[in-house]
């Protein structure tokens, strides 16, 4: 808001009172400036709520608006201290990526694709492949168990506890699973 405008706001006798110098045009300037982000963030409020544009600070927030708050809400650890930022998470570029296809996860959740779908964005690893009632040590297939096959360089702490999590929210509750690092393959 211009000081202008905001004058306007002012009763007859206060406006006629402002004049350029004195306590009056200072509160204005004041008022003038602390309008000045709140009208930023409106004018760019469809920017606000994208998740691709957003600021980062805010993108948990939209995470939580499409339920995706269990990425790290349980999983804090002492350098995320009380700004909630995802500890599980490589950056935040990946929660924007899950926030942004949430609507598309959410329809096939349950489901094998959903699941491979939702590793792959929240890791950003291509490689990832499920083997649906893969054969056990005697060569049995196990029904309603899968195989969640990832690169071997995915060998890591933090990654095994994001798989696992996912994993563990998106399947249906009557499968069982085991995560598998492939070994590089050679040429």
């Amino acid at each position: 808001m211009r000081q202008s405008d905001i004058e306007g706001l002012f009763p007859a006798v206060y406006r006629a009172s402002i004049g350029e110098e004195g306590p009056l045009r200072a509160l204005v300037a004041v008022m003038e400036t602390m309008h000045e982000l709140p009208e930023r963030e409106l004018d760019n409020f469809e920017a606000t709520l994208h998740p691709r544009r957003t600021r980062d600070a805010f993108v948990p927030m939209l995470a939580r608006w499409v339920d995706l708050a269990w990425l790290w809400t349980e999983a804090r650890d002492a350098s995320a201290g009380a700004s909630g930022r995802p500890v599980l998470l490589e950056h935040v570029g990946l929660l924007r990526e899950l926030v942004a296809s949430a609507a598309d996860l959410s329809q096939w959740r349950g489901t094998a694709r959903g699941l491979v779908a939702f590793l792959r964005r929240a890791t950003g690893l291509d490689e990832i492949e499920l083997v649906e009632s893969p054969p056990s040590e005697t060569g049995e297939q196990q029904p309603f168990h899968v195989q969640v096959v990832l690169p071997h360089r995915a060998n890591q702490p933090r990654l095994r506890a994001l798989v696992t999590r996912i994993i563990e929210m998106e399947k249906p509750a009557h499968l069982t699973y085991e995560i598998v690092f492939a070994n590089p393959t050679r040429s």
